[in-house]
């Protein structure tokens, strides 16, 4: 199970009622860890992971440790940058789950096709790839990582475009018309004995 928006649990930037937008409100301690520990009491230890996504700082990461509760690593955020990223899947901790791409990213087809050329380049040199099969590239590397569980996307799974992409939180800012979000579904057809037979192969030549 996925606590998102984990840094809450630290600090959260608290907004007033009838705001007309965010820029007027300001980080508020959150419940921090005595949270965490009375869940445990109650419901003993739950196979959690963190969204440790966004603005993360030190106070962040030590709540995460003292958790002991695996963060996330999103691989589409680990490229056009430095050899440091911790989304680079040869950064990712042993405890961490990795992920091409999560609910809140385009599909990576769709990803790969909107990337400028100094990170296009990044990506086919990071990874020894053209980029011709993009997405199962990525799914490769993400099962290939010493990260402890790795979760693919099933759009990934069947190299689909933006059209498939689950979720585009900038798009709230558009007029409503205009939102595809939490909309797509797959088909029954969709999944077949080829997909299945790759996904097998490659989970059974990394150990997963």
């Amino acid at each position: 199970m996925r606590v998102d928006h984990f840094r809450a649990f630290s600090a959260y930037w608290e907004v007033p009622g009838g705001a007309p937008n965010a820029r007027g409100g300001r980080w508020v301690p959150g419940p921090g860890l005595a949270f965490f520990e009375a869940v445990e009491r109650h419901m003993g230890r739950l196979p959690l992971c963190a969204e440790d996504l966004g603005t993360i700082d030190d106070d962040v990461r030590a709540l995460l440790a003292a958790t002991r509760i695996p963060g996330m690593r999103v691989m589409h955020y680990g490229f056009g940058g430095e050899a440091d990223n911790p989304h680079l899947p040869h950064n990712v901790d042993a405890s961490a789950v990795i992920y091409p791409g999560n609910h809140d990213n385009d599909t990576t087809a769709g990803w790969w096709s909107t990337l400028s050329d100094p990170v296009r380049s990044h990506v086919q040199h990071y990874l020894g790839r053209h980029g011709d099969d993009i997405a199962w590239d990525l799914n490769r590397a993400a099962l290939a990582s010493r990260a402890a569980l790795a979760v693919i996307q099933v759009q990934d799974l069947l190299t689909l475009g933006s059209e498939a992409r689950m979720n585009d939180p900038a798009s709230y800012a558009r007029p409503a018309d205009t939102w595809r979000n939490w909309r797509w579904r797959l088909r029954p057809d969709q999944l077949g004995l080829e997909v299945a037979e790759r996904l097998r192969f490659l989970a059974g030549l990394y150990g997963r």
